[in-house]
């Protein structure tokens, strides 16, 4: 596994992620960790949603915002 350094992070950012990271019983690095797959995984779905042909009859406004609300009540 590689290393990866995050320079320059504010101190309050470091306080709400040691606070996080207690609340969710993990560490700082488990939750940067997610945050960064997390953010590739929406860039996959956004780079697959683009190369998608329209469908007639389908809001794709609609469709990302219910996968958008499902995530966020999955609490992914």
């Amino acid at each position: 596994m590689k290393t990866f350094t995050i320079r320059n992070v504010p101190e309050e950012v470091m306080e709400q992620l040691r606070t996080l990271a207690k609340v969710r019983n993990c560490s700082v690095n488990d939750l940067v960790v997610k945050a960064v797959e997390r953010e590739l995984d929406r860039w996959e779905l956004h780079r697959r949603v683009q190369d998608l042909s329209p469908v007639e009859g389908v809001d794709p406004t609609a469709v990302i915002r219910e996968e958008r609300n499902a995530r966020d009540q999955a609490g992914l």
